[in-house]
């Protein structure tokens, strides 16, 4: 039997178009792109504002608006972007097998298996490397803050963490060496005062992140909580706050450079204050919130505004004391 041509007159059939097949989702190229989001997200790029706040309030304490103390700054704020991304991402490796216990921390990059306990090793010793480097010329007083930062949160990490009182306490004073290398670095002495008000202030947040973690999750969220109640943190805020208004109210008055205009600055940097504290105690126990406190300074319009104008009436107070030509009202300065 002769076999019946194909159309055209073939004897064998026309090849078969190509098969287009629509782009997988899943594929390589997006599961390299949500690979690189976790690696990012492990480095904590959202917490990196306490270091430009630490820098910014420098900048405002000592005036150090030049070029170069500006660049220096800068360079700093870098440092500790590094210092403090390789310091969450050693945490999150100690804590790994702990966070997927936790209802919130159990997804996290390490914790959930997203990120490999290798790759976390690299991006640790990779931001290492990069604090090393920003550092390699530095004199000893640029880079001793740093490594006692390190050095901190590595005790803190070990098991420091899980002590109650001092794990808040120690990470206040983490803020307090960022301020001391921010003035090391543009050459200016710290206040002591300065210093009393940012561990106060840093109490305040810590604290109530303690709060907004027991009240929500109970005393197993955190080993540290089970020497925390509710009402013994609302004494320590409290406390804490008022230590934040006396001191930063001495601070302007004393040591802020402000020449003349330190009972203006005083004046007017009182109502902000109190209303900044106010304001985040309301969103503590009016509003439930506080559990990231980067998150609500940044996120809370009342508080964003009443920074604003905190900085800015210094900022105002600080360039009419460098403006020899325009002395201080005396009705403002008499006893």
């Amino acid at each position: 039997m002769t076999p019946k041509p194909f159309p055209g007159g073939a004897l064998s059939p026309p090849p078969a178009p190509p098969l287009t097949l629509p782009e997988d989702p899943a594929g390589p190229p997006a599961r390299s792109r949500a690979r690189i989001q976790d690696m990012v997200a492990l480095l904590r790029p959202q917490q990196w504002a306490k270091n430009v706040y630490s820098m910014a309030l420098v900048a405002l304490a000592t005036r150090a608006w030049t070029p170069w103390a500006l660049g220096q700054l800068l360079w700093m704020t870098a440092v500790f972007v590094f210092a403090s991304a390789a310091v969450y991402v050693g945490n999150d490796l100690a804590d790994r097998k702990s966070d997927r216990l936790h209802p919130v921390k159990r997804n996290r990059p390490l914790a959930s298996g997203r990120v490999g306990v290798v790759t976390a090793a690299g991006l640790l010793a990779g931001c290492l490397a990069a604090v090393a480097a920003l550092l390699a010329t530095s004199p000893p007083a640029q880079w001793l803050p740093v490594a006692a930062y390190l050095l901190l949160n590595l005790a803190y990490s070990a098991g420091l963490k899980h002590v109650p009182l001092l794990d808040a306490f120690l990470v206040s004073i983490g803020f307090q060496l960022r301020l001391v290398a921010g003035h090391v670095a543009v050459d200016r002495p710290v206040s002591q005062w300065l210093m009393t008000a940012v561990l106060a202030v840093c109490l305040v947040l810590i604290l109530g992140k303690r709060r907004h973690e027991l009240v929500t999750n109970g005393p197993a969220g955190r080993r540290a909580l089970r020497g925390y109640t509710a009402h013994l943190i609302d004494q320590m805020l409290v406390l804490c706050m008022a230590v934040t208004m006396v001191s930063t109210l001495v601070y302007l008055s004393q040591d802020a450079p402000l020449g003349d205009y330190t009972s203006q600055a005083v004046l007017f940097a009182t109502p902000f204050l109190l209303f900044g504290l106010f304001r985040y105690l309301q969103v503590l126990v009016v509003e439930r919130g506080g559990a990231d406190p980067v998150r609500v300074l940044l996120r809370d319009r009342p508080l964003i505004i009443c920074i604003a104008l905190f900085a800015l009436t210094f900022l105002l107070v600080a360039l009419l004391a460098g403006n020899q030509s325009l002395p201080a009202t005396t009705a403002w300065n008499q006893p």
